[in-house]
């Protein structure tokens, strides 16, 4: 039995935890539920030994444990998913993998059989890639998957699952869930944290709601209970947003593409057309080629073949600052720590450096008051929590930093948007802002593609969806609005996708 007791934990002026206590039974999956800052991942980087608390205990099996560090926590049965990036980008998969525990023969590296290993727990996963090939070259999703794997392969009796489907989908959930089930059958504890609540009531047991770094409640996850849990962690209601169908502007084309390959495995040509004030969905599995189609078409790989149409004109965009400053595309990337933001400025300079060129004197000259009146208002527009927008943006909530990822954008008045996964790690009340933006914005005539691997989230907010499936677009349909009639339709598409592919594979 893993046991919290009373655990406290300050940074500086700021209570991250105050007196938080949990109980997690063997074979029980235990959801921990909050808004971005509540606390939630502290609370597992002291269970797994990155951080101390100041105050509490931590028990295993009614011993008090104090670990010194991750190492210690591993040894114990103790595995953790984190929702940031845990990897080092030049070391393979396999390396990666087993980073803690290296197989050696006559005191070197059998690479043999860690790469073996390797491929067996990918395998498992029902994830296809080379367990040799470089981490740094994974998407995020891919990465994602790629540190449940791992977790797996250390036979853990304690898993804690920070957010881990935030950046997958559809059957990768599917295969994650039902691991979930058997580990749970084989007296495995599981914790797992989570904004999507659907996923919660599906394989979790109990709940634990805590709300800015306190102790909460405890519910059963029932739908029933599912207004009382949103209420806990936010402290107010949120209901499920419905947007009205928007209307037609009749006013040309804002982004298209035709007949477009790439040299990252779009063979296929590829096309779609989105009008203005328009928003059109791009829903596939981890690796189906979404993101590498947003890159090509902000100039971040090669196209190799085609066009790409902004406002009815042929386009030909050097890199995303080109594609601003000439074209007025913005690209909010799924990657938000690596690409989406500079963590070490402050959220003004963040804001603003999509128009830095703009504010500056004599073509270099920028001072922090200009550049302060400039994106204030459209920070306060979106809703920012921040002590002051002077504030570094590595202090900011994920929900928070997300939106600063967007505010560069609007800061700079851009005409065509791309989200990548826009709601990836964000909380419930931040996610229903974030949809509000997104609808806002079409409806004020802006272009938009969306790309998530939320089913939910592309039926609710688009009006047209592109179904992907191995670098390729499969079907473009219109939406109808009906969730059960939509996701039938694209899980039937995507499903027989990735039959087709593996009858390949297996020919």
């Amino acid at each position: 039995m893993l046991e919290i007791r009373n655990v406290s934990k300050r940074f500086g002026g700021v209570k991250a935890l105050d007196s938080v206590s949990m109980t997690l039974q063997p074979g029980e999956a235990r959801a921990l539920l909050g808004e971005n800052g509540a606390g939630k991942s502290t609370l597992i980087k002291i269970i797994s030994g990155m951080y101390r608390p100041d105050d509490g205990s931590v028990y295993l099996d009614g011993i008090e444990r104090h670990f010194q560090a991750p190492e210690e926590a591993t040894a114990a049965g103790i595995a953790v998913v984190h929702q940031e990036r845990q990897v080092i980008e030049r070391f393979s998969v396999a390396e990666n993998m087993f980073l803690h525990s290296l197989p050696l023969k006559r005191g070197v590296v059998d690479y043999d059989r860690m790469n073996e290993e390797a491929k067996y727990w990918l395998e498992y996963l029902d994830i296809r890639i080379d367990p040799r090939r470089e981490v740094g070259s994974l998407s995020p999703g891919l990465s994602q998957l790629l540190a449940i794997a791992k977790a797996l392969s250390m036979k853990c009796k304690y898993l804690l699952l920070d957010e881990p489907t935030a950046s997958i989908g559809g059957s990768e959930i599917d295969r994650l869930f039902e691991i979930v089930t058997e580990l749970k059958q084989q007296g495995t504890a599981i914790l797992f944290v989570s904004h999507k609540l659907n996923e919660v009531e599906q394989i979790c047991d109990a709940v634990t709601v805590i709300r800015d770094g306190i102790n909460i409640t405890e519910l059963k996850p029932e739908p029933e209970n599912r207004q009382e849990m949103v209420t806990a962690m936010v402290g107010r209601q949120v209901s499920d947003l419905a947007f009205a169908k928007r209307t037609d502007l009749d006013a040309g084309s804002g982004l298209a593409v035709n007949d477009l390959t790439t040299e990252i495995g779009h063979n296929v040509p590829m096309n779609f057309d989105i009008p203005r004030g328009k928003i059109l969905g791009m829903y596939g599995l981890v690796g189906a080629g979404r993101t590498e189609l947003a890159r090509a078409i902000v100039g971040l790989e090669t196209v190799r073949s085609g066009e790409i149409h902004i406002g009815g004109k042929v386009s030909d965009i050097k890199n995303p600052s080109h594609a601003m400053r000439k074209y007025k595309l913005g690209y909010v990337s799924e990657d938000r720590k690596g690409e989406g933001l500079l963590l070490s400025l402050s959220i003004e300079r963040n804001s603003g450096i999509t128009i830095w060129n703009r504010l500056a004197r004599f073509g270099f000259w920028l001072t922090s008051k200009k550049s302060l009146q400039a994106v204030l208002p459209v920070l306060e527009s979106l809703n920012v929590k921040m002590a002051s927008a002077r504030a570094p943006v590595s202090s900011l909530s994920g929900g928070n930093q997300q939106k600063v990822s967007v505010s560069k954008w609007l800061s700079a008045d851009a005409d065509v948007l791309i989200f990548d996964e826009p709601t990836v790690g964000i909380d419930v009340g931040a996610k229903n802002e974030m949809h509000t933006l997104i609808h806002e914005l079409a409806l004020n005539g802006k272009t938009i593609l969306l790309i998530s691997s939320d089913l939910a989230e592309v039926i609710q907010l688009s009006d047209s969806i592109a179904v992907v499936a191995d670098f390729e677009i499969k079907k473009v349909m219109e939406n109808n609005f009906d969730y059960e009639d939509m996701s039938t339709e694209i899980m039937r598409i995507v499903t027989n996708a990735a039959e087709a592919e593996i009858q390949s594979v297996a020919l």
